[in-house]
Formats: C-alpha cells, sequence, structure tokens
C-alpha cells in the first residue's frame, strides 16, 4: 500500500488521457480503483495548474513539470483524436497503415499500442473461446484489481470456466494485467513480555468446526491522506466474519483492548490466537480472556505464518479496502463500514485459491 505523489498522479491520468493505457489497463497496473482514477483525471482537467499540489513551495516546479508533461503528449492527443476511441487491435493495425505517411511510423506503433513487427505480417485471429477468456479475464482484473492470477483463476473456475493458473497467468502477462511484485514491508511487531507459563499454540491439528471456537487477532498501519493510523482487528477463524475493529492515531494498549471488547459483544472464544506482540502480551489483556475462561494461543517469535489468518486479514484490509478508497482523516476511514467487510466473500471461499495443504501451524 502506497501514497501517490502529484507527479504520479498527473503521470497516471496522462496515458489514460493520451491512450496509452485504458482506465481498466492504469487500474491494473498501477493498483488504483477505478472510481479513484476518474476523480484523478476530472480534478486534473478542471485545474490542471494545481492538480493534486500540497503545499506552496513546490507548486511552481510541479507545474512546470505537468506542462512539460502536456506539451510531450500533444502530438500523441493528435494522433489519438483521429483514432476513433478505443478500437481491437486488427482496426489499430489498419490505422497505422493509413496514417503512417502522415506521422512516424515508431510515434504511431507506440501511441495505438500496435508492436511494429505485427506490421509486416498477417497474424492469425485467436479462436472465440481465447477471445471470449480474454475478455472475461480483463473485466474480471478490472472489478478487482488487487487480484493475482490464482484468484482470478479461481473466480473464472466460479463461473465454469476450465482453465488453469499457468494460463490465466500467461493471459495476464500478455495483456499488461500482472500485479508488481511486492516489496518487503516494515516491522510492526515487537515481542512484548513472555505469555503466563504453560501457555502452548495449541492449534496445529486442531478441526475449526464451529463459530467462536477459535478468534484471531492482529494489528498493523494503514495509511491515510493525513498520515498513519494503526488498526486492529479480531475475526472469527470459522465464519471469517471481523468481530472487532479499532483504528486510531497512536500504538497503544487501548487499540487492541478496543478491538476486542467489540468483539466479545458477538459472543466468548474458546481460544484466541495472536502474535507475542506486546498489546498481546500485556496483563490487561491476557488477564481480561483468563477472566473468561478463554484458552490463549500465541505464534511462535518470528514466526507470522502461524498467525497467518490475521496477517491475511489485515493485508485484505490495506489493498482491497483502505487503500483503493484512499482515506484523507481517521474520522473518514472510522465511517466506513468495516464491520461488514468478510474475506470470504470475495471469492466464495478464499481458502480454496491457496489451499495447496493446510495452513502450516509449526
Amino acid at each position: 500500500m502506497r501514497r501517490w505523489s502529484a507527479k504520479e498522479k498527473a503521470k497516471i491520468v496522462l496515458e489514460v488521457l493520451s491512450g496509452q493505457r485504458t482506465v481498466a489497463e492504469a487500474c491494473r497496473a498501477y493498483g488504483v480503483a477505478e472510481s479513484l482514477l476518474y476523480r484523478w483525471q476530472r480534478e486534473f482537467l478542471e485545474n490542471a495548474h494545481a492538480a493534486f499540489t500540497s503545499g506552496c513551495a513546490e507548486q511552481e516546479a510541479r507545474i512546470r513539470e505537468l506542462e512539460r508533461l502536456v506539451g510531450q503528449m500533444a502530438l500523441e492527443l493528435e494522433v489519438l483524436k483521429k483514432s476513433l476511441g478505443t478500437l481491437p487491435a486488427k482496426e489499430r493495425r489498419e490505422l497505422v497503415k493509413a496514417l503512417k505517411g502522415a506521422y512516424p511510423l515508431r510515434l504511431l506503433s507506440r501511441v495505438l499500442r500496435v508492436p511494429r513487427s505485427t506490421l509486416y505480417y498477417r497474424p492469425q485471429d485467436p479462436p472465440p473461446e481465447e477471445r471470449a477468456l480474454r475478455e472475461r479475464l480483463r473485466a474480471l482484473a478490472a472489478a478487482w484489481p488487487r487480484y493475482g492470477y490464482r484468484r482470478l483463476t479461481a473466480l473464472l473456475r466460479g463461473e465454469g470456466v476450465q482453465v488453469g493458473e499457468k494460463r490465466v497467468r500467461s493471459l495476464m502477462r500478455e495483456e499488461g494485467l500482472l500485479l508488481p511484485r511486492k516489496g518487503p514491508s516494515p516491522r510492526t511487531t515487537f515481542p512484548g513480555g513472555l505469555p503466563p507459563e504453560g501457555v502452548k499454540n495449541p492449534l496445529p491439528g486442531l478441526e475449526v468446526t464451529r463459530p467462536h471456537q477459535v478468534w484471531v487477532a492482529d494489528l498493523s498501519y494503514v495509511v491515510l491522506g493525513e498520515g498513519v493510523a494503526y488498526l486492529a482487528v479480531v475475526m472469527d477463524l470459522h465464519t471469517r466474519k471481523v468481530l472487532g475493529v479499532a483504528l486510531g492515531p497512536r500504538l497503544s494498549q487501548g487499540l487492541t483492548l478496543g478491538a476486542l471488547e467489540m468483539a466479545l459483544r458477538e459472543g466468548c472464544p474458546e481460544v484466541h490466537h495472536s502474535d507475542r506482540g506486546v498489546q498481546y502480551t500485556s496483563r490487561a489483556y491476557v488477564e481480561r480472556l483468563l477472566g473468561l475462561g478463554v484458552r490463549l494461543s500465541y505464534a511462535g517469535t518470528g514466526r507470522p505464518w502461524e498467525n497467518g489468518h490475521a496477517e491475511r486479514l489485515i493485508r485484505t484490509v490495506k489493498e482491497e479496502w483502505v487503500a483503493l478508497r484512499e482515506y484523507r482523516t481517521l474520522q473518514e476511514a472510522r465511517a466506513s463500514p468495516l464491520l461488514a467487510f468478510k474475506p470470504s466473500g470475495l471469492t466464495g471461499e478464499p481458502r480454496g485459491v491457496y489451499r495447496r495443504k493446510e495452513l502450516p501451524w509449526r
């Protein structure tokens, strides 16, 4: 998850306006929501000299950069006016042939996204089944801009399409739909005091068959327009429902306790599982759970996969909830219906997407 600078926003908007990418392709390539990209485009067109700027110190430099980019795109926009919008690849090739006497072939090939090599031979049209698959894949990628090839494969299979992950990945690469690789994340969990003596991880080999049997909890940071906030969540491992959530400006003990108290209004778990961060091993948190007869469970230090369900929930909330909506203030984020968020509702059953075997509680 990232914060976009004014220069980056202008570059993305101009790529769409110049026709280098469609809205769906730009959303897919940069991981932004379609509604957010349209908002950037509207702000740019309404007030190009001041769009996406913050502060007077950098305003003149940004205006000069935008003017340079606009000048660079002027010739490409002139070509695009003659293209009558987005056309199929075959018609784009015909358009290149019609305009190559007035414009350089290299420019036409780049602006209309036609490889120059295809202008010297007649390519074979793909079969109708493949064309339909590509169109459906583009539609799903536009609807779910943060989905990788595994989850898109699961969605296609759910629609009755017989296709493998390797085939979907290959098509996504050809269509420019593959997501960029995720870089390393900053460390946010620091071990606290040891859990009460005798506490072990009971989850290896445990079959979760009913609600409120096991709750998992985690916390992390989220990036808002005004700065960084911290999010604590509690999720039922069986139903995958978010039972408790707390969002605050500081990484405090009250944050995790607030999420826990909200979850306790829904019921009481048999087992509570988390990492060994200071918030989850504090006296107040531990005594609150032990007072209810809850069995404590902790992931090993430096073993985040042992709390993988909660870790994945946090990542999903960041990438598919917070980042795509670009909340500006803490109050705006708190007003969102996060309690209605249910990861298992995204692809029907997310465990069927990644599961080669059960989560390795080691």
